[in-house]
């Protein structure tokens, strides 16, 4: 019974994880294409929003995805896959924390900004921190799929293996 509940959890910080990149990328799309300050402020206040739910959903991956290892009796470098699954996600955590802290620079001097109280080199500071937002949200899907792809193919290797024997 708890390796169910650790499995539904596990899906359930999937869920999370995937409704803030999805959310996170639509809101950027908005921010791109807003032409004022002031709507870009309040894109970003929204952004930081939906940002808080992340680390709640990657934690929740974390705790859940070592539970179902030793669930099943799996150490950290027992299986080859899984080990490849904690590497590509720890690099994703690792995104995420530096997707976080250009984030919160960013939100301050659009607000700034919009305040007319940004510094004069604040137009080529915002169009940096853009850009590398903007590559986040093309980093971060490939790791998850990447690591989406690992769990699947382990699961199908596993389902090959029992059906041969």
């Amino acid at each position: 019974m708890a390796r169910e509940v650790t499995l539904l959890l596990h899906f359930i910080g999937l869920g999370l994880l995937m409704t803030t990149l999805v959310a996170g990328f639509i809101l950027n799309a908005h921010y791109k294409k807003a032409t004022d300050a002031q709507s870009k402020a309040l894109i970003v206040k929204a952004l930081k929003s939906v940002g808080l739910m992340s680390p709640l959903g990657m934690f929740i991956m974390l705790v859940t995805g070592i539970a179902n290892m030793i669930s099943r009796g799996f150490g950290l470098f027992t299986d080859g896959r899984l080990t490849a699954k904690i590497i590509f996600f720890a690099i994703a955590m690792i995104s995420g924390i530096l997707f976080a802290v250009k984030s919160r620079k960013r939100g301050a001097l659009v607000h700034q900004m919009a305040q007319g109280q940004a510094q004069p080199d604040s137009e080529q500071l915002l169009q940096s921190y853009d850009k590398q937002i903007s590559i986040f949200y093309i980093v971060m899907p490939l790791l998850l799929l990447i690591i989406l792809y690992l769990s699947v193919m382990g699961h199908v290797a596993l389902v090959q293996q029992l059906s041969a024997q």
